[in-house]
């Protein structure tokens, strides 16, 4: 398996989607390949992609991509192909905690087991609250936090909203007032 580092913008073309995971108003997740890698692909629901929105993608999301601590899951990458910006992370086998907890995988969690999760997500929010900036928007609810192969529990970055996924956000077009 390749390693999964720093890439910022990968061609559509290049990834192989190959099941629909969930749909959501945010955007359709994909299971796929990409470079021989397993990998999960969103692909965000955005009303029209104009050049704002563009920019606003290409800025944010290489805020996304947190290599350097165990229980947080980085984006790997990006596609920025109007009319389509996906966001491209690791693939998880087990999938979130909320698909672990609630739709029979087969993982027992017992009390340490539960512990350990919590410890795992603890740690993870730890070390976002520590960033400067903050990443806004990134929302914690058990659908956002992936179990890996080892039973780790990981905050996904793809996750996070971006700045024009917010409801209701008026843009005000910058004023050049020279």
């Amino acid at each position: 398996m390749q390693t999964l580092s720093r890439h910022s913008g990968i061609n559509l073309k290049e990834i192989s989607f190959q099941l629909k995971l969930a749909v959501s108003p945010s955007g359709e997740t994909w299971r796929g390949r990409w470079q021989k890698n397993d990998v999960v692909a969103k692909i965000l629901n955005v009303r029209e992609v104009i050049p704002r929105v563009t920019r606003d993608f290409n800025e944010e999301y290489p805020r996304l991509r947190i290599f350097s601590h165990p229980n947080v899951l980085p984006v790997i990458g990006c596609c920025c192909h109007p009319p389509s910006l996906v966001v491209i992370n690791q693939y998880m086998p087990f999938g979130s905690l909320y698909t672990v907890l609630h739709e029979g995988t087969g993982i027992v969690v017992d009390t340490a087991q539960a512990l350990k999760f919590a410890i795992d997500i603890c740690r993870g929010m730890a070390f976002l609250h520590t960033l400067d900036p903050l990443i806004p928007r990134l929302y914690l609810s058990s659908k956002h936090v992936m179990i890996d192969d080892d039973l780790t529990a990981r905050i996904n970055m793809a996750d996070a909203k971006f700045s024009f996924q917010e409801k209701g956000k008026n843009v005000q077009p910058s004023m050049d007032v020279s």
